[in-house]
C-alpha cells in the first residue's frame, strides 16, 4: 500500500478507514477467535499473567532482512504475539527502529524477543547508529546491543540483520533462535541453537 499513501504507519480507526478505502473487507472481531485462543486465554487470565501466544517458552517472530543487487537494505518483523496483553499495547515488531529497521548506511535489522526492551534499547536503530557513526562492524554494533544492552532489562531474544556490504549477522542470548542465511555465492547457513 505505500504505493497509495504517503504515510509510514497507520493505526486504529484511521488504519481501518484506509483498508476500507482501499477495497479490503472488514471482518469481525469473532472471525478471528478459535476455541484453542479462547481456552488459552481463560488459562492465562486464572494465573493474572501474560504469556506468549504459543505457550511454549519460544518467540514466534518471522523476520528477514536483504540487500538487492542495487545495494538497498530493507528489513521486514511479523510479531509472534502474546495473550492477555494490555489493550491497545504495541510491540516492537511495528515500531521503526526497535525491532525492525533498515538504512542502506548502516544496516537492515528484525528482532525476536521480550518486545518492550527492544523499543526502550530502540534496538534496530541503535545497530545502525553505531555502524554509521562510531564506525563498528555489524557484528560489533549487534554484540553490544543484544549481548551487553538487552539483558540487564531482560531482553531476551536476538537480531538477523545484514550490512550495507551484504555481511549476514544472527545474533541471540536466548538458548535458541531459528534462523538461516545465504549470501550471493555463499553456502546456505541453518541453526537454532548456538553453534
Amino acid at each position: 500500500m505505500i504505493e497509495k499513501s504517503q504515510h509510514v504507519m497507520l493505526c486504529g480507526e484511521g488504519a481501518e478507514l484506509f483498508a476500507r478505502e482501499q477495497g479490503f473487507e472488514a471482518m469481525p472481531a469473532s472471525y478471528f477467535e478459535t476455541e484453542y485462543r479462547r481456552e488459552q486465554l481463560r488459562d492465562v487470565q486464572k494465573r493474572n499473567e501474560i504469556s506468549l501466544d504459543h505457550n511454549d517458552h519460544k518467540y514466534g517472530t518471522v523476520g528477514c532482512v536483504a540487500r538487492d543487487s542495487r545495494g538497498d537494505l530493507a528489513a521486514a518483523t511479523s510479531t509472534g504475539g502474546v495473550t492477555n496483553k494490555h489493550p491497545g499495547q504495541v510491540g516492537d515488531s511495528p515500531m521503526i527502529g526497535a525491532g525492525t529497521y533498515a538504512s542502506n548506511t548502516g544496516a537492515a535489522v528484525s528482532a525476536t524477543g521480550f518486545g518492550e526492551a527492544f523499543i526502550r534499547e530502540i534496538v534496530g536503530r541503535d545497530i545502525a547508529a553505531f555502524i554509521q557513526l562510531a564506525g563498528l562492524s555489524l557484528e560489533e554494533a549487534v554484540r553490544r546491543k543484544v549481548m551487553v544492552d538487552l539483558p540487564p532489562i531482560g531482553g531476551n531474544g536476538g537480531v538477523i540483520a545484514i550490512s550495507a556490504t551484504g555481511e549476514p549477522v544472527l545474533m541471540f542470548n536466548t538458548p535458541g533462535m531459528y534462523r538461516a542465511s545465504i549470501s550471493e555465492g555463499g553456502e546456505v547457513k541453518i541453526g537454532i541453537y548456538a553453534d
